[in-house]
């Protein structure tokens, strides 16, 4: 099995069979049952060919049993008039009803109380293929079919805690296989891949799985493969169709992590804001490159003192390549805030129109230790900073950064002047 994050998974099956010579119908089953049918593909010796095939999905009910007996006969049970249970033979007109003829009278008879001799061969077996073969030379021989399936899927879950001086963060990461296919897998080789390949269509099923199995630690090492990476689970294991099972992927790794504290988007530059408003504050990690590539997933962190453990937050990795630095977003501070006011606005004129503004952000620490902010803010069009209390940094053609240091227990002021045409 091939699993994908993005796209449907990818079933490939080796089986020996005794073929005849000529034009013959193979019955390939169990198949998964949201398997893609026109994604089927047959790898035979040079001297079969496959003509066709059929996808049968006839699954074993009370419906598919009385369609499977029409025309011939079923037991009912009955009630003599003294109350005793007796079993008496009907044969089966139409499973709707149902309709059944007995002695000669023709009753509908509730399904609960007839009595089928056995499970016909064409049912209990779930979907299957029909395989039309032609083969120039019979004899024994192996086939390997593949095919695409919706309902199988896989996705990365990262895990971290923070250590208690909040100067190192130990990180792991696990692989959620996911199978709403239809079907149950035993003894699979699995692989997972992390990238996105394209489809016309998409139609992969993340739908929350019925079962849980319990994770197994294994340590997978990343290759790469193709345009992707491909992580080989290095055991076969069982899927059950409806469960979702947990295997390691990423061992745990220690990484220094510094913590930062955001302000982005401070302001509108093109309209007079009016009174102050409160911009908020967020408590990110900084991190070193990891070894390895990192698929795309949630980290979800951990904190405080062994026995004190809290859940400090969560953010969506993208994927990254191996030593890419990255950071992670934990929430909002509650203890660092900013407030933006603006304290002058001008319309400039001029075509297109120019706008000056000035701004005060006050930044307040109630943490007994100091911290530097930095603040971020887009500026449309053409841009000046006329005059400012600190030095910014250009992030990009349309950004800049102030970093601000805050002290113990009080407070910092940035105030800056901004012309804009656009």
């Amino acid at each position: 099995m091939t699993l994908y994050q993005s796209a449907p998974g990818q079933v490939s099956e080796e089986r020996e069979f005794d073929l005849k010579r000529g034009v013959d119908t193979l019955m390939w089953k169990p198949v998964a049952a949201r398997m893609l049918p026109a994604s089927v593909w047959l790898d035979a010796p040079r001297k079969v060919a496959l003509n066709g095939f059929e996808m049968r999905a006839e699954r074993l009910d009370p419906a598919a049993l009385l369609r499977a007996y029409v025309g011939k006969t079923v037991e009912v049970r009955t009630r003599d008039d003294a109350g005793h249970a007796r079993l008496g033979g009907a044969r089966v007109l139409s499973a709707e009803g149902p309709l059944l003829e007995i002695d000669g009278r023709v009753e509908n008879v509730p399904v609960g109380r007839i009595v089928f001799p056995a499970v016909p061969p064409s049912l209990g077996l779930g979907p299957a293929l029909a395989l039309q073969l032609r083969t120039r030379r019979g004899g024994r021989m192996t086939l390997e079919l593949n095919y695409l399936s919706d309902g199988l899927a896989w996705r990365a879950d990262y895990l971290a805690r923070l250590s208690e001086r909040g100067s190192e963060l130990t990180v792991e990461g696990r692989a959620a296989l996911i199978n709403e296919s239809g079907m149950a897998y035993e003894n699979a080789r699995v692989a997972l891949v992390a990238g996105q390949p394209h489809r016309t269509a998409f139609g992969a099923s993340f739908a929350s799985a019925r079962g849980v199995v319990a994770a197994e630690p294994a340590g997978v090492p990343a290759q790469a493969w193709q345009d992707y990476q491909r992580y080989v689970l290095p055991r076969p294991l069982n899927l059950p169709d409806g469960a979702m099972r947990w295997v390691e992927f990423l061992p745990r790794t220690t990484l220094p992590v510094r913590r930062e504290y955001v302000v982005d988007d401070m302001a509108d530059y093109a309209n007079d804001a009016g009174a102050a408003r409160a911009l908020p504050v967020a408590v990110r990690l900084r991190l070193p490159g990891i070894t390895r590539p990192l698929p795309t997933g949630v980290l979800r962190v951990y904190g405080g003192a062994h026995g004190q453990t809290a859940f400090l937050g969560e953010d969506r990795l993208a994927a990254m390549p191996r030593g890419t630095p990255f950071s992670i977003s934990l929430g909002r501070a509650f203890d660092v805030t900013a407030d933006s006011r603006q304290t002058e606005f001008r319309r400039l004129g001029g075509t297109p129109p120019a706008y000056e503004s000035a701004w005060r952000v006050v930044l307040r620490n109630t943490k007994p230790r100091p911290v530097t902010v930095s603040l971020r803010t887009r500026l449309p069009g053409d841009w000046q900073i006329p005059q400012e209390s600190a030095p910014h940094e250009k992030i990009s053609a349309g950004q800049i950064e102030w970093q601000v240091s805050v002290p113990a227990g009080g407070e910092a002021v940035l105030s800056y002047r901004v012309r804009t045409r656009y």
